[in-house]
C-alpha cells in the first residue's frame, strides 16, 4: 500500500497515482511476484469493520468494542480519508445472551402495574437473559383465605430485528377452602387490562366496572375475529360461570348499570354522608372489591362486608361469616339528620375517648357507648337539668 496526498481536479476526482493506492501481490507458478490493482481509486471502496457489542451490567446498555477488547464509539472511528469515494460499513456480532434492555423495562412495569409486584422481575430477567423464543413464570398471591396461582406466558415478536418480548397471557387457578379448583386464562393487550386483584374478584363472582372497547366481527387471514373499532363504553365486566367456551374458559359477561351511587345513597352507612366518603366507597366497590362498613340495623351499628351484585342491579351485605344480612333502605335526609350532632370537635375526642374506656372495662356494647357518652358531652355543655319540686304537706 502507498499513501501520497490527495489532489482532487476541477471535477473532484483525485489527480493520477495520489491518495491511497491499494495492491493485491501474488506469487505465479514461475515464483515470480506479480501485483494487480482490486479497485480503482476514483470508485467507491468499501471498508469493513468488526466490532464486538458486550452488555455493561453497570450502565444497562449495550457497548461497542474493537478486536483488542477495548471501548469504542462509532462516532471515533474516521468514515474515510476521502468521504466521497470511501465508504465504510460496521458489522457487529450480536451476542445472543444479550437482551433487550427496554423490553426487559416495559415488561417489568406492566407486571408490576398488573399487580405482580416486584419480585417476579428477577425471574423474568433470568429467563429473558437466556433468549428464550418461549418461556412461563409462575406467581402466587394471597387474597385473604383465597389463594391465587398464575402461569404467565410470554414470547418474542416476529420482528426479530427489535428483538422484542411481550406478555401475551395468564392462566389463574383460584384455591378456596372446602372448594374445587376454578381455573381461567385471561389475556393481556396494550390497552384495558385488568389487575390481578380485579381478575381475582371476577373469579370469586363479583364484577368490575371499567372502560371496555367496542367490540366488531371481521374477517383476517380467512378467520373471524372480533376487532376493536377504536370507541369505546362503560359497563360491569363479570364471568358467565354457565357458559363456557371450547378451552374451558368462562365467556364474559356485560352489565351496563351506571347509577350505582343512588343505589348506596338508600343504605344507613355509618360515615358515608359526605359525598367525598361516598365516592371513596364507590371507587372500591367498581373495583369488584368487598368493602368493610358498618350500618345501622334495628338501631345498632352492625360490621358488615358490602359488595356490589351488578346482574341484580343492587347492592348487597353480609356478615363476617358470609352470611347475607338484610339492611333496609332508608330516608337519606333523616339518616343524615340522625348522625348530625350538635357537640363541639372537643366533646366528640372526649365521647370517643369515653367509648373506648368503656368498651375496654366491658360496661357497655359498642353500639351502647357512643350514645351514652354522646349524651354525658351534651349534658355537660347545655348545664344541669332543674330539679323536680316535691309537694310538702303541713
Amino acid at each position: 500500500m502507498s499513501c501520497r496526498s490527495l489532489k482532487p481536479d476541477p471535477d473532484s476526482y483525485p489527480e493520477k497515482h495520489c491518495g491511497i493506492a491499494l495492491f493485491r501481490v501474488h506469487s505465479n507458478r514461475y515464483g515470480r511476484l506479480q501485483c494487480s490493482t482490486p479497485q480503482a481509486l476514483y470508485r467507491p471502496l468499501t471498508i469493513e469493520q468488526t466490532l464486538c457489542a458486550r452488555f455493561d451490567h453497570d450502565r444497562g446498555t449495550i457497548r461497542l468494542h474493537d478486536d483488542q477488547l477495548h471501548w469504542t464509539d462509532l462516532r471515533l472511528l474516521a468514515a474515510s480519508t476521502y468521504p466521497t469515494h470511501f465508504i465504510k460499513i460496521v458489522l457487529t456480532i450480536k451476542n445472543s445472551s444479550i437482551m433487550n434492555q427496554e423490553s426487559f423495562e416495559y415488561n417489568r412495569d406492566q407486571l408490576q402495574y398488573l399487580g405482580f409486584g416486584e419480585e417476579i422481575a428477577k425471574s423474568l430477567h433470568t429467563k429473558m437473559e437466556q433468549n428464550l423464543t418461549e418461556f412461563t413464570l409462575d406467581h402466587t398471591r394471597k387474597f385473604g383465605k383465597d389463594e391465587m396461582h398464575s402461569v404467565l406466558y410470554f414470547s418474542k415478536g416476529d420482528d426479530a430485528a427489535k428483538d422484542l418480548t411481550f406478555f401475551n397471557r395468564f392462566t389463574s387457578t383460584l384455591k378456596k377452602e372446602g372448594m374445587e379448583d376454578l381455573s381461567q386464562t385471561f389475556f393481556v393487550g396494550p390497552k384495558f387490562n385488568y389487575t390481578l386483584q380485579e381478575r381475582y374478584n371476577m373469579m370469586d363472582g363479583r364484577a368490575v366496572y371499567r372502560e371496555q372497547p367496542v367490540l366488531e366481527r371481521k374477517e383476517i387471514d380467512g378467520k373471524l375475529k372480533m376487532v376493536p373499532t377504536g370507541e369505546t363504553y362503560w359497563a360491569w365486566r363479570a364471568l358467565n360461570f354457565k357458559e363456557a367456551d371450547q378451552h374451558g374458559n368462562f365467556l364474559p359477561k356485560m352489565i351496563r348499570w351506571h347509577d350505582q351511587g343512588k343505589a348506596l345513597e338508600k343504605f344507613p352507612i355509618v360515615g358515608a354522608e359526605e359525598k367525598y366518603m361516598q365516592a371513596r366507597l364507590l371507587a372500591q366497590l367498581q373495583k369488584g372489591n368487598q368493602v368493610e362498613v358498618n350500618v345501622l340495623k334495628d338501631g345498632q351499628e352492625v360490621k358488615t362486608q358490602m359488595v356490589v351484585n351488578a346482574p341484580m342491579m343492587r347492592v348487597d351485605f353480609y356478615d363476617g361469616n358470609g352470611q347475607k344480612l338484610n339492611i333496609k333502605p332508608v330516608n337519606r335526609q333523616a339518616f343524615e339528620q340522625s348522625q348530625k350532632s350538635d357537640l363541639s370537635p372537643q366533646e366528640v375526642q372526649r365521647a370517643a375517648m369515653a367509648k373506648a374506656t368503656a368498651a375496654k372495662e366491658g360496661t357497655l356494647t359498642a353500639g351502647q357507648a357512643i350514645p351514652a357518652a354522646q349524651k354525658t358531652a351534651a349534658e355537660q355543655k347545655q348545664g344541669p337539668a332543674p330539679q323536680r319540686k316535691q309537694a310538702v304537706k303541713i
